[in-house]
């Protein structure tokens, strides 16, 4: 009996590039674990516990070995291992190119779409993602959009699900692992003026330092601090909660599976992609540039979302269609 191919997942995650590369790559693992031997390559500054889940083995990379060496070190180091999945944007086509050249074979979720791609797969799971915006060689496949989904099991079962009703009066918050901008003290700061609003439930990633909002908590009881929650209980949070509040980030994608009421905004190039996406599916309702919100524009929006129908709600369960787990193991199968 064979055994099972090897892969590397490789990518970094903390406190100042966020979480969100190291959550899509878990996302990859427990789709791919069951027919894929799987490894976690990532730097020694990364943050990966609570993040990577037990069973899953991890290597971290020196700080001695830079980008330009960590190809040929891979390969060294990795004999018995062939397939390669990036997520980061500091993988250029360099990088890209030496992986291949020690004989790698990549696939890169790329949702910038900036510079040449040499990887032989590319992954983008938004829906506004072409290969016409790629520069890209001519025999790369391409995998893109809703039916590649990068999603955790939980959240896969729950976009196959109806809708739930018996929704709370509840808001669900969260800005990402690190949250620099201290989106998440703005958005507590506007809700805690609705009185038909009974709890928020707030999501304060593995990497967050600042302790704002926990102080904010303190004085406001329906305020609730949750950390480092598995993706059960995360999904469990949304489940409970008729309004989200998230940036257009791979949290919206999760949201949009459980299917809520959701206000989201942007502030980096990638995440307006997506917002812009989503926007013209008119599933999400719009905060737009975050990096120009206030309590009181805040409040506004807020306020439009609650009154609102539930005919949004609707339209998110006509997002996610496909078997995603059984393409993206098909997909990297083409690898081998």
């Amino acid at each position: 009996m064979n055994s099972k191919p090897k892969i590397i997942l490789r990518g970094d995650g903390n406190s100042e590039i966020g979480l969100g590369h190291l959550y899509r790559l878990l996302a990859l693992a427990e789709m791919l674990k069951e027919d894929f031997n799987i490894l976690f390559l990532t730097h020694t500054s990364s943050e990966t516990k609570p993040i990577i889940s037990a069973g899953f083995k991890v290597q971290t990379i020196d700080k001695s070995i830079d980008l330009h060496q960590e190809a040929y070190w891979i390969k060294t180091k990795f004999l018995d291992t062939s397939i390669i999945i990036l997520d980061g944007y500091h993988f250029d086509e360099q990088y890209q190119k030496s992986l291949k050249m020690n004989g790698l074979k990549i696939a890169y979720i790329d949702d910038l779409m900036q510079g040449k791609v040499q990887a032989n797969v590319i992954i983008n799971h938004a829906p506004y993602a072409k290969k016409m915006l790629y520069n890209a060689g001519t025999n790369t496949t391409f995998a893109l959009g809703l039916d590649y989904a990068i999603l955790r099991p939980a959240f896969l079962k729950a976009s196959q699900q109806k809708t739930i009703e018996d929704r709370k009066n509840n808001v669900f918050v969260s800005f990402g692992g690190a949250d620099p901008n201290n989106y998440t003290l703005l958005v507590c700061q506007a809700l805690i003026g609705f009185s038909q609003i009974e709890n928020i439930h707030v999501v304060i990633g593995a990497s967050a330092k600042n302790k704002l909002v926990e102080n904010l908590a303190i004085d406001y009881p329906q305020i609730k601090i949750h950390k480092n929650l598995n993706a059960t209980e995360m999904l469990k949070l949304m489940q409970v909660s008729n309004l989200a509040i998230v940036p257009s980030s791979n949290i919206l994608f999760e949201l949009l599976a459980v299917k809520t009421k959701i206000l989201s905004g942007y502030y980096v190039e990638n995440q307006k992609y997506i917002y812009d996406s989503f926007l013209k599916r008119n599933v999400i309702f719009p905060l737009g540039d975050l990096t120009k919100i206030n309590v009181e524009s805040l409040k506004l929006s807020i306020l439009e979302s609650i009154k609102s129908d539930n005919s949004i709600i609707d339209r998110q369960a006509q997002l996610f269609t496909s078997d995603v787990k059984k393409n993206y193991i098909e997909l990297i199968k083409t690898l081998c």
